[in-house]
């Protein structure tokens, strides 16, 4: 299925262009006079991020503009993404579907073939603490919304067109991979030397039987990409935690940001990767628990429960994907974190891992 439509979004040609303060009176419906940009941390993928300011006189509007190329992103050179994951979902109306109960920011985005720009309005007030617990109601507005997003593009074929550059289940699981790490030590993100250091470390935490297993599905994830090959598949987000999150004081909508992990696989991946980080472990509902609703609400908006002989396999191999992601920079923490309670929160987060494993061994 082509994903040609009518909902199709013309890119300006450049960052400058879209920078412009002409542009921006369009964009804005201010008549913008100047327009003031200030470099802010781009975080982990090295991805380079303006605060930008348009003004007319004593009135302003504030964006954020992110600027991503292979040359400089540690994302879109480690997971392959060629045309700009992000940029093409939103060009392409992908993440239109999702605006009643997904708010993705994006208002214009600007293409050279060479670097691609997002122009977000600024939502930093709405992003969630990832330092501080979440509350039983993020948790469950969070995931209502993830439901949301999983149901809208159940099975959908448009998915795998490689216009969008998607990952795919291999994709996914490169930003945990030594191997990826060893190919591409970029200098301005920590996450391929966390990777190369962190797995030995992980490798001698776990019990040697999970060691094996861990070792042989980071070298070749294909009886992982199998396994969850039989179940029904979505549109993931890819780095659905609390710092790519936010809520405002209405119910609707979430707000996700960073798309750069974006891919297609089973909703299980997505939900593990959330429920499993510090903030959410911490809240005041069980893992159990949030998985309950999260499920409730996705047969709710498919119209249809997902029986329990899919949804015991998908949850499990989810969770061991989860931990082929991110388990080695767990590790890593847990050996050289300077912070002792931040230790123990990582150590916490390790303590299920070897029954998480072996209860997914029996899937493959």
């Amino acid at each position: 299925m082509s994903i040609e439509s009518p909902t199709e979004r013309p890119l300006y040609r450049s960052t400058e262009e879209l920078l412009a303060p002409e542009t921006l009176s369009v964009l804005t419906g201010l008549a913008v006079r100047q327009v003031r940009c200030t470099p802010i941390d781009g975080g982990a993928s090295g991805a380079r991020l303006l605060a930008v300011e348009a003004i007319n006189g004593s009135t302003s509007q504030r964006f954020i503009l992110k600027r991503m190329s292979p040359e400089w992103d540690w994302i879109m050179l480690a997971s392959e993404d060629r045309h700009c994951r992000a940029v093409a979902l939103w060009q392409h109306g992908l993440l239109g579907r999702l605006e009643s109960r997904i708010d993705h920011t994006i208002i214009a985005c600007a293409s050279d073939r060479q670097e691609w720009a997002m122009l977000m309005r600024d939502a930093s007030a709405a992003i969630l603490n990832e330092h501080q617990p979440r509350t039983e109601r993020e948790v469950r507005r969070v995931l209502d919304g993830l439901a949301f997003m999983h149901a809208a593009f159940w099975n959908a074929p448009e998915l795998a067109d490689p216009a969008l550059s998607l990952c795919d289940f291999a994709g996914l699981i490169r930003y945990g991979s030594p191997e990826t790490a060893r190919r591409y030590p970029y200098p301005e993100s920590f996450i391929p030397t966390f990777v190369t250091e962190g797995w030995p470390l992980l490798l001698e935490m776990v019990a040697p039987d999970v060691a094996s297993v861990l070792q042989a599905l980071v070298t070749d994830p294909q009886p992982l990409h199998a396994a969850l090959a039989r179940y029904p598949f979505t549109l993931l987000h890819g780095d659905f935690r609390s710092a790519n999150l936010g809520l405002s004081q209405q119910a609707w909508p979430v707000t996700a940001f960073d798309w750069g992990w974006s891919g297609y696989g089973v909703p299980t991946v997505d939900l593990a990767w959330f429920l499993y980080w510090h903030d959410v472990v911490q809240a005041p509902i069980s893992t159990g628990g949030a998985v309950s609703h999260y499920r409730a609400r996705l047969a709710e908006y498919l119209g249809q429960p997902i029986p329990e002989q899919d949804w015991q396999p998908m949850w499990e191999l989810g969770v061991l994907a989860n931990n082929l992601r991110i388990a080695c920079l767990r590790a890593w923490f847990i050996a050289y974190a300077d912070d002792a309670d931040f230790r123990a929160i990582y150590r916490e987060l390790m303590a299920p891992l070897n029954d998480q494993v072996r209860a997914a061994v029996r899937w493959l």
